[in-house]
């Protein structure tokens, strides 16, 4: 199990704190997938003040190539898929959410599901993780990016 960083995940990247309470702020980070993650390996994207997610996505190139195989669960340390879940990326066109997404080279795109029963609270600060549950089956490089909509507590 390896652990890898994105800019904004390194523990001395600052953590945007909105001004006030009830303020909503945005945290998005991108990590190139230049060799292959393996299973159980974590990719940590951020950390956010404390604050309730709202909303939020991940997108992943064609990260696995042949017989797909690779899923990345995104959540915390202490639970890997409060935010989504994500099931096999297949990397084929996506036509669930928005339709084919062409001019982003087909990626896959998910919603985190761990919203659907409302907002997500953290009361203090907390480190938004990828975990990767299943390795690619081949291939194994490309993007996976992260985005989420906050509002501070």
């Amino acid at each position: 199990m390896a652990t890898v960083y994105t800019t904004e995940g390194a523990a001395s990247y600052p953590v945007f704190q909105p001004m006030g309470q009830g303020q909503c702020g945005v945290a998005a980070s991108c990590y190139t997938i230049a060799s292959a993650l393996s299973k159980n390996d974590i990719v940590t994207f951020f950390r956010l003040p404390p604050c309730s997610v709202l909303w939020g996505w991940f997108i992943a190139t064609d990260i696995d190539t042949g017989t797909e195989a690779m899923e990345v669960d995104i959540g915390t340390s202490s639970d890997t898929d409060q935010l989504l879940d994500s099931g096999v990326l297949t990397g084929d066109v996506v036509t669930d959410v928005f339709g084919a997404h062409a001019a982003l080279g087909q990626p896959n795109y998910r919603v985190l599901n761990g919203l659907q029963a409302g907002p997500v609270a953290y009361t203090s600060e907390t480190t938004i993780i990828g975990t990767v549950v299943a390795a690619a089956a081949g291939g194994g490089t490309g993007y996976a990016y992260l985005g989420l909509f906050y509002k501070c507590a």
